[in-house]
């Protein structure tokens, strides 16, 4: 059941993203990650939406999810071609995954950062800051 439709003119392009890419082609920046790094990599935080686009290679057009993570996304590219075995769906190449958004090189946020952003920490809360791209991460280490 689909929930919260957001109209394309609607989508606030986020920090960490240069360019969002059209219907045909991938947000920008993305990189290739290999399969541990997309399973490993997108379990840290929850999705808040997923999106189909149909994204065009040298070799074609390729259906496309990405899944959008507070500061990041992650792009799984199926193949073509596949085949079902015992009632199975089975891809004839691999599925490609791309890690979409800045790299984040995050650091801890001074007081003066902390200030200028209206955050504050209280016992267990640490905050970082992307030196990249600015986004802001805020943690809380309690049990």
């Amino acid at each position: 059941m689909l929930h919260n439709l957001v109209k394309s003119d609607k989508i606030i392009k986020p920090s960490w993203i240069t360019n969002l890419g059209t219907l045909n082609s991938l947000p920008e920046p993305f990189e290739e990650v290999t399969e541990s790094d997309f399973i490993h990599n997108r379990t840290r935080t929850c999705i808040q939406s997923i999106e189909f686009r149909s994204i065009l290679f040298p070799n074609g057009f390729y259906s496309t999810y990405i899944e959008w993570h507070p500061s990041c996304a992650f792009a799984q590219v199926f193949p073509k071609e596949w085949c079902l075995k015992d009632s199975k769906v089975f891809y004839t190449m691999p599925i490609r995954y791309f890690r979409i958004g800045c790299k984040h090189s995050y650091r801890p946020m001074t007081k003066e950062e902390l200030n200028k952003n209206s955050i504050v920490l209280f016992h267990s809360t640490h905050a970082a800051i992307c030196d990249q791209c600015g986004d802001i991460q805020i943690t809380d280490s309690s049990d």
